[in-house]
């Protein structure tokens, strides 16, 4: 102690004299003043000081210092530094024996000696002060004071404020630190048993210090001592969090003071968060260059402040009350505006990811077992996310040092080694399922928040209701038993399974009763009602088989269960609807496996209990659009309707169907239960197989609970802070690439960026199986594709990472981390796309690089280091390549694999691809597999260099699935999912590629039809064969890809026939598409076998399903060879196409009587599309004459037929149009449904044939001999069968004729030999159709007036064959239908043939109602007829007319002669046609117009003439057929009465056209005829033909009476329609009279060539008529008492009841003798009789139905002469005519004697009429009468 004081007193001395010597002696003078008095103080106090006087000493001793600290000398200021540091040394002046004032005051005088040093020192003499204060702060004793400690912090903030040396800066922290440190020491040790209850005041003043220093900050916080009053306060906080104990700060006070003071000051100095200000390139680019600037300030402050959060984020951790505080201050740190403040700030919390016990620490559960509510980690990765945008190497060195330090915790906390056993327990309670430690979405916090708050309200409510009833504490017990949701769930399961039960059966017993009726009738659209009812049997018939399925032993035969329950529900439901499939099996079989889904789903989510017990969370499993949508979104061939499905919704959300079933939950599920598992899994919890899983469960370890929390929690840390993390480890990838050259790398690849990007790389791996450990499947998306994108460098841009460039191209060499990478995407990609469909792009991005490796290295290098061979066994090499370069501190990261190994490793990580495909098919459930199979086909669309590898290995995807077991939902579902994508390859342009596409889709086909069984009612096989129908119809199928097709059904068909089933379907529609070329020999075989063999596969199933296409696609093939064809003839393709429709129309008609089969399934479709009726149109476009000729028939008919009521009769019976003027649709369409019934066959054949014949009438070609022949043969094979003659007939009469109208009225209508065809081969059908089955057929007489019309238009047509043809057709018409024995539509043809007359007779007609009555005018009366010739027929063909004309105008000597002048015509000379144009009267005659009415060419008047003479042959025909006694019966006497009429109008109009003698020189003109033009050959044909008819009548009746009817002129009643009866024989009688009457007069008209004689002798007979024969007759008889008519009958029987009998020989010749001798005497009268010369003039008769006009035109003299030679020629004709018609009645000499003596009487009538008239006949008629009056009286 002497020794130290000593030392002090001589420094004093020392100062003393150093002052005397070189200071002023001012200074001097006060030295030594002062130094006096401190020695006079110090020597007598050595060893104690007196408190009382040491504060005395204290001011002179540092007032001492002051003055010597103001010299400016050094020496002296390093005696006065030492004289301090002496004094503390001293123990006089220590704290203990300092007292009262002058221990307060020395330290506050110490430091502000120092301090004034401090402002005249240099740099070094404030660091020596600065080790003074130093060594003051190392006494605990003085620092014990807390005013002391802040004089001394305060003295440390003036230095650094005053002074910029940093060791300076330096020292005042050493200084400040120990300082605090000594404080803290001594003052919190000495008050330990105080710190439960308050902290020290000291402390407190010290802290409250510290507080407002910060608080004041904000005042001087710009200015350099406020920055360094900062940073000492800083380091002060710091020190006392480093220097205090656990208990002080885990105070309540302390606590306060911390969230109170330090940190909301530390915020306001960090300021507002700089909220991402770099969202754009820009800001980024601006950032990074902040970066580099070295003006930027020192990052002390932000050390500190880091520095601090850790030390409270080290000792609040687990304190719930303080995280919000740290995770504000965090968030202020990490959003500093400075980037380089925030990067140091992130590097300063390295310790914290660097250290798994931190981590557990901080983001672990509290004390009281709870997980925190705020995560700080999640704060730091997100500030690392937003700073790993800026591009620049520091950024993107520390940001990847940062993740990898906080992956390689992450790993080390899944041991679990680094956690507490509270911790342990915490996080297993807290967390029961790995999956429980996701974050919650926003959508689950809000249901959460609902589902609290109605709990919340359900308590409450059920608290009231107790607490009211005055029992509190059971409610509150109730209350908690009513929280056990589980228990109650299950409860209600129980109990509503009886409630379901019953409600399931009411709706089933309804639904039976609703379908009870109505089975046996034709079944109507399918009301909602129906929907309804099919949708409680099904859910009824499912119950049922689900209790059978539940007890199956493996999937494969519960599969097979719903199949064959949807094969059977489809045909019970075909059979209520009468055959109508309104479902199908696909649907039935879906929705089969959406409603368990549904109730799986369901039962998971104890939907069923929450129902039951009308919980309002009972939230339903599955939505009713998505329901439905999962039904009909399916991609599958689904015929359903939503009315159905969503019925069936309605129902499963009260009804559990498992439960119903019987099914009860157990821990082994059965197979039914893991089969619809296999679809999509228990959300992501089932990836896999349910067979797959069984066998993974068997391996699988249970985890330690340690590691098990261990994994949790990083589970739980890297979900909050994934993005963070995975920015982090890619934001040295981010700028790798320029975007302007793809091919140049932006960087400047370094090695220390080489580095950067290989621990990156590492980080990625390291990341990406971290997520799939923890399955954090969502995450590890953007890992696995950034790192496919970098490995992959034939995808993208290359950096020298991962490829090395070697001499040698041809040489494969790869870098060891592209490798690992590509690795690690493929060894967890199946795991990870399995819960992440985006990880599969991934996948692929690799795969297309090995492949394009594989196939540049492997299959095209010819200098390959491994041979395929040897890289079969390369599985090792991965490994190897981990081993050696993984850690290797000699790996350079630019060094790339030998070549040995590059191939090695090439062919371990193709090895490993192809187990991942293998795999994917059978490990992967329903959902993902198709996730997988969109994700190859998005890629095989995106990538056009490798499409067809990618297609090859999508098809064997999908083959692959389909062999591995799965059900044949899977197999459907995904060959759905992948045909689009092979499909829109094959509408690619690249020919290629689309024929590659069309082989990989026939290769599914062909597999999948051979390995899947199809039941009945599916329709899986139609809908494989859908895309090529498709595909045909797009556009871009070329010629070629549509051979391809067509060459892929035919193989097809050849392999798998029987397999093929509904495919038939889509096999026929594609086939519809199909555009086939006539040249393609091979091709139209191929078709053609094609039809050949469904033709011929004798399957009734296939042909209900899919007959119908194949005639449609028959149709259109047809159609086809008709567009393609430039001829007439038929290419070998359409008359394929026919000969099959022929074939497929004789099947359906066999199908249709076949019992068993159950009809085609398009059968409403068919009646929909089933063509409109269509009508013949019955008006003629000649109507206006046909018209004129029937009211000219019917004014003769009046003046013929005797009888008012039989003329009404008569008209009524053939004038009148019995039918309507259009058919009856509705009649038409319901006889059309009877006869087709529910098999649809009919209306199919109907529609066929409608389109065939359509297309006639559409089509040049179309009309050809193939289709003529399959329509006729189509008709009649249907006609064969007696049920389908009515049907066969309609579809003539409302298709088939009408069409052929219409072609027959078009303006260049057809004549040809198929037409012709046509009209000869129909008529011949319609002649068997009448012959087979006359008397069943329903209205016959309208089908019969339809084909008579067609005929009479084509005798109107201009074309000579048809009209023969037609001329033709009639004749064979009526001569089959007369030889009928009915009566069945005799009189329709009766009047039809009278429509085929007036056709014949029109062209006639027009020109003769252009003259008036016995005309001689030559050009007309009433119109101006010209002669236009034109040159546009060969010479042949105008011989050919007028030989034809010849024919008909000419007498055959004239005939003969004429067509032998005409033999071996000049054939070089040019042929004329001519043609009669009748223009108005009114238009003068020599103006040339062409404002004709008419033009009749002279072939078509030459043509129906023809006609005409045919028809006589054919009315002879008819009449004469039912002249036998047997068929008498069979034709009326009113269409007998009819046919003469018809024949005597034929006479009629051929008369008055021989009367106009200047017509008949016009066509003799025409023609050049040498003789008088005339229809004498007509007359007498039809004269003959009506008189021989009418005497065959007479003669039938007489036959059959057995007597000699005496004619009688008495009144003639009705006609009665029994030609036997004595009213149809009297009728005749007088028919016959008037027609002998009307012969006489024309003929004695001929002969006196004047009408007056006609006249006289009527009224010479009006006057005087001489008694008749009959009425003498009478008259002998009355005398003899006998009335009436008297018959003479040869077997002595009258024929009337009342007349008496004539009997004996004597009384027969006398009255026959009697009627001679009398005939005899009028004869001589009249031979003797002069004939008056008077009576010769020519009066004109009056045409009866023309009125008379001008005269006829002057002739030249030689025209004139030619004409009255004419005239006089037609007159000996005519009376030839006229004569030869009475002969005709003469002419029974031929007949036996019994039938001349019938007709006697008949002839001597005619004798009679004959010799009435007061005419004198010629010597030869005279002569004749006489000859038959002799063999009268020579025969009685």
């Amino acid at each position: 102690m002497a020794a130290k004081t000593d030392l002090l007193e001589e420094i004093l001395r020392g100062i003393v004299r150093e002052v005397n010597q070189k200071g002023n002696p001012a200074e001097a003078h006060s030295v030594n003043k002062l130094a006096a008095d401190i020695f006079g103080y110090l020597q007598p106090r050595k060893d104690y000081f007196s408190g009382e006087i040491d504060f005395e000493c204290l001011q002179r001793i540092f007032q001492f210092l002051r003055v010597v600290f103001h010299t400016e000398q050094k020496k002296l200021q390093h005696l006065g530094i030492g004289c301090m540091q002496r004094l503390l040394e001293d123990e006089r002046f220590s704290p203990n024996n300092l007292t009262g004032e002058s221990r307060h005051s020395f330290p506050e005088m110490f430091v502000n000696a120092l301090a004034e040093l401090c402002l005249e020192g240099s740099d070094d003499t404030v660091v020596e002060i600065l080790r003074v204060s130093l060594q003051l702060a190392c006494q605990p004793l003085w620092m014990q004071d807390p005013y002391a400690l802040m004089k001394i912090i305060m003295f440390c903030m003036q230095v650094c404020g005053l002074r910029r040396s940093v060791n300076v800066k330096t020292a005042a922290s050493a200084t400040n630190v120990q300082a605090v440190t000594s404080f803290c020491k001594t003052v919190l040790n000495n008050a330990n048993s105080a710190v439960d209850s308050v902290l020290p005041s000291d402390f407190q003043t010290v802290l409250t210090f510290f507080g407002d220093n910060l608080e004041n900050l904000q005042n001087f916080s710009d200015d350099i001592k406020g920055i360094e009053v900062l940073r000492t306060t800083l380091l002060s906080i710091y020190t006392i969090l480093r220097h205090t104990s656990k208990p002080i700060q885990h105070h309540p006070q302390f606590q306060e003071y911390v969230w109170r003071k330090i940190t909301p000051a530390l915020c306001h100095w960090l300021g507002k968060p700089a909220e991402m200000y770099m969202q754009s390139i820009a800001r980024h680019v601006q950032a990074a260059a902040g970066l580099t600037n070295t003006n930027d300030m020192e990052m002390i402050e932000i050390k500190l402040i880091a520095q601090i959060f850790v030390h409270l984020a080290r000792t609040y951790s687990r304190t719930d009350s303080m995280r919000c505080v740290l995770g504000s201050l965090l968030q202020r740190m990490a959003s500093v505006v400075s980037v380089r403040q925030r990067l140091y700030t992130l590097s300063n919390l390295i310790e914290v990811l660097d250290s798994p016990h931190f981590l557990a620490e901080l983001e672990g559960p509290n004390d009281h077992g709870f997980m925190p509510d705020t995560c700080l980690i999640a704060i730091v990765s997100e500030t690392l996310a937003k700073l790993a945008r800026i591009k620049h190497h520091e950024v993107e060195t520390v940001c990847t040092k940062l993740a990898l330090a906080f992956l390689t915790s992450l790993e080390h906390l899944m041991e679990g080694t680094d956690l507490a056993a509270d911790q342990v327990a915490g996080i297993n309670n807290a967390f029961a399922r790995l999956g429980d430690t996701s974050p919650p979405s926003v959508e689950q916090l809000e249901e959460q928040a609902e589902r609290l708050a109605t709990q919340y309200q359900l308590q409450t409510a059920q608290s009231l209701e107790e607490a009211g009833a005055g029992d509190l504490e059971n409610g509150r017990s109730r209350l908690e038993s009513v929280d056990s949701i589980d228990a109650v769930e299950e409860e209600g399961e129980r109990r509503g399974i009886v409630e379901a039960q019953t409600s399931l059966e009411e709706k089933t017993e309804k639904a039976e009763i609703r379908f009870g009726s109505g089975l046996e009738t034709i079944c109507p659209p399918r009301t909602e009602h129906d929907e309804i009812d099919s949708a409680a049997r099904f859910l009824s018939q499912l119950t049922v088989s689900v209790r059978g399925m539940i007890s199956k032993i493996s999937t494969v035969e519960v599969d097979e269960a719903m199949q064959q329950f949807a094969s059977d529900f489809c045909e019970d439901e075909k059979n209520l609807y009468n055959g109508i499939p309104y479902v199908n099996a696909d649907a039935v079989y879906v929705a089969t496996y959406q409603v368990l889904r549904f109730t799986v789903r369901g039962r998971d989510s104890r939907y069923y209990g929450r129902r039951l017990t009308k919980k309002s969370d009972a939230v339903p499993p599955m939505p009713e659009k998505e329901f439905i949508s999962g039904v009909l979104g399916c991609g599958l061939l689904v015929y359903m309707s939503h009315a159905w499905i969503r019925e069936v919704h309605q129902t499963i959300l009260d009804v559990d169907i498992l439960s119903d079933a019987g099914y009860m939950l157990s821990e082994n599920e059965p197979p039914l239960i893991q089969t619809i598992r296999d679809i999509e899994g228990i959300g992501r919890d089932h990836p896999y197989l349910g067979d797959c899983v069984r066998l993974e469960s068997v391996t699988r370890r249970s985890l330690k609970p340690e590691r098990d929390a261990g994994t949790k929690l990083a589970r739980y840390l890297v979900g909050r802070c994934w993005k963070g993390l995975e920015m982090s480890l890619q934001s040295v990838f981010l700028d790798l690439f320029s975007r302007t050259k793809l091919l140049s790398i932006k960087k400047e690849l370094t090695e220390d960026v080489l580095q950067l990007m290989c621990s990156a790389l590492g980080g990625l791996q390291r990341y990406a199986d971290l997520c799939a450990r923890l399955h954090l499947f969502d995450l590890c998306s953007s890992a696995y594709a950034l790192l496919a994108r970098v490995c992959c460098s034939s995808l993208y841009p290359s950096p020298s990472l991962n490829t090395a460039v070697t001499p040698n191209p041809l040489l494969l060499r790869l870098h060891p981390w592209s490798v690992l990478s590509i690795d690690v995407v493929l060894r967890r990609s199946l795991e990870m796309g399995s819960h992440n469909p985006e990880c599969w792009k991934a996948f692929f991005t690799c795969y297309l690089y090995l492949h394009r490796l594989e196939t540049k290295y492997l299959m095209s290098s010819k200098s390959a280091s491994l041979t395929k061979r040897e890289l079969q066994d390369c599985s090792s090499t991965v490994a190897d390549i981990t081993t050696r370069y993984m850690g290797s501190a000699e790996t350079k990261p630019s060094e790339a694999l030998d070549v040995d190994h590059s191939y090695m490793a090439l062919g371990a990580l193709l090895n490993s691809l192809d187990q991942c495909f293998v795999e994917a098919t059978q490990k992967l459930n329903l959902t993902n597999l198709c996730n997988f199979i969109r994700t190859l086909g998005g890629v095989l669309l995106r990538v056009d260099t490798e499409r067809i590898m990618l297609m090859e290995r999508l098809t064997n995807v999908v083959i692959l699935s389909s062999k591995c077991g799965r059900p044949l939902l899977h197999v459907m579902i995904v060959w759905a999912t992948a045909i689009p994508f092979l499909y829109q390859t094959a509408a690619s342009r690249t020919p290629v590629v689309s024929e590659k596409a069309v082989s990989n889709i026939h290769a599914l086909v062909a597999a999948l039809t051979s390995s899947v069984t199809e039941n009945q009612h599916f329709h899986f096989n139609e809908l494989q064969l859908k895309p090529y129908e498709s595909l045909v119809c797009t556009q871009v199928c070329s010629t070629e890809l549509q051979e391809l097709i067509v060459y892929s059904l035919c193989n097809l068909v050849e392999t798998s026939k029987s397999d093929i089933k509904s495919g038939w379907k889509s096999l026929f529609c594609t086939l519809r598409g199909i555009q086939i070329d006539s040249k393609s020999g091979s091709l139209l075989q191929a078709v053609s076998d094609v039809y050949e063999a469904y033709l011929n596969s004798d399957s009734i199933r296939i042909y209900t399903t899919s007959l119908w296409e194949c005639i449609q696609s028959l149709l259109k093939l047809y159609r086809t060879a008709l567009d393609s064809t430039t001829s007439d003839s038929l290419p070998l393709l359409g008359q394929n196409a026919l000969k099959y429709i022929g074939h497929s129309m004789q099947l359906m008609f066999s199908l249709h009587l076949m019992s068993d089969f159950p009809g085609l399934v398009e059968a409403a479709r068919i009646r929909a599309m089933l063509a409109p009726v269509q009508e013949i149109d019955f008006v003629l476009a000649i109507a206006s004459t046909t018209e004129m000729l029937e009211e000219h028939l019917l004014e003769q008919i009046y003046v013929w037929i005797p009888g008012e009521e039989t003329r009404s009769e008569i008209r009524t019976k053939f004038f009148t149009q019995k039918r309507s003027s259009s058919v009856d649709v509705e009649a038409v369409m319901e006889s059309m449904w009877q006869w087709n019934g529910k098999k649809g066959i009919l209306m199919a054949v109907h529609i066929v044939v409608d389109g065939l014949i359509n297309g006639l009438s559409t089509s040049w070609s179309a009309v050809n001999s193939y289709a003529v022949e399959t329509i006729i043969e189509v008709l009649r094979n249907g006609a064969r069968q007696k049920q389908y003659t009515n049907f066969c007939l309609l579809i003539i009469s409302t298709s088939l004729v009408p069409v052929m109208q219409k072609m027959l009225r078009r303006k260049n209508s057809r004549h040809d030999g198929p037409f012709q065809q046509l009209i000869g081969l129909l008529t011949e059908l319609v002649a068997d159709i009448f012959a087979a089955s006359a008397e069943d057929l329903a209205n016959a007489e309208y089908h019969l007036d339809v084909i008579f019309h067609f005929l009479a238009e084509c005798l109107s047509c201009s074309h000579e064959a048809t009209v023969k043809l037609g001329s033709s057709c009639v004749r064979h018409l009526v001569t089959r239908m007369a030889d009928l024995p009915t009566t069945v539509c005799r009189e329709s043809m009766v009047r039809n043939l009278l429509k085929v007359v007036h056709v014949a007779f029109v062209p006639l007609q027009d020109l003769m109602s252009c003259y008036s009555y016995h005309s001689k005018s030559i050009y007309g009366d009433t119109a101006h007829i010209k002669i236009a010739v034109t040159n546009d027929s060969s010479f042949m063909e105008m011989q050919k007319m007028r030989q034809n004309a010849y024919q008909i105008f000419l007498t055959e000597p004239q005939r003969k002669n004429e067509l032998n002048a005409a033999i071996n015509p000049d054939t070089s000379a040019a042929g004329k046609s001519f043609a009669f144009l009748v223009y108005p009267s009114e238009l003068d005659y020599h103006v040339s117009s062409n404002l004709f009415l008419k033009r009749i060419p002279v072939d078509v008047l030459v043509n129906s003439l023809m006609c005409a003479f045919q028809t006589l042959n054919v009315l002879q025909y008819l009449l004469n057929s039912h002249t036998e006694p047997s068929r008498i019966k069979y034709l009326g006497s009113y269409e007998r009465l009819m046919l003469l009429c018809i024949i005597r109008h034929i006479y009629t109009l051929a008369c008055d056209f021989d009367n106009l003698s200047g017509l008949k020189f016009l066509i003799k003109r025409v023609f050049s005829s040498p003789y008088a033009i005339n229809l004498c050959q007509l007359v007498e044909t039809s004269g003959n033909l009506h008189t021989t008819e009418l005497i065959n009548i007479l003669l039938l009746q007489r036959k059959s009476s057995s007597g000699v009817a005496l004619f009688s002129d008495c009144p003639v009643l009705k006609l009665e329609d029994d030609m036997m009866s004595m009213e149809a024989m009297t009728f005749f009688e007088q028919y016959y009279i008037k027609w002998a009457e009307h012969l006489v007069q024309e003929y004695l008209a001929t002969v006196s060539n004047n009408d007056r004689i006609i006249r006289r002798c009527a009224a010479s007979k009006a006057e005087t008529t001489p008694t008749s024969i009959p009425e003498r007759l009478q008259e002998t008889e009355k005398s003899e008492g006998s009335p009436g008519l008297v018959e003479v009958t040869l077997s002595g029987t009258t024929a009337g009841g009342s007349a008496p009998e004539i009997t004996g020989v004597e009384t027969r010749k006398r009255v026959i003798l009697e009627i001679v001798e009398t005939i005899h005497r009028e004869m001589k009268t009249i031979s003797e009789r002069p004939l008056n010369s008077a009576d010769s003039g020519e009066v004109s008769r009056k045409n009866p139905f023309r009125e008379s006009v001008t005269s006829p035109l002057e002739l030249p003299s030689d025209v004139a002469v030619e004409l009255q030679t004419a005239i006089e020629e037609d007159v000996a004709i005519t009376i030839l005519a006229k004569r030869r018609l009475i002969y005709t009645v003469f002419e029974i000499a031929s007949l036996p004697d019994s039938e001349r003596v019938l007709l006697a009487v008949a002839v001597l009538r005619l004798c009679k009429i004959l010799l009435e008239y007061n005419c004198s006949p010629d010597d030869e008629m005279l002569g004749t009468i006489q000859k038959f009056l002799m063999w009268i009286k020579s025969r009685f």
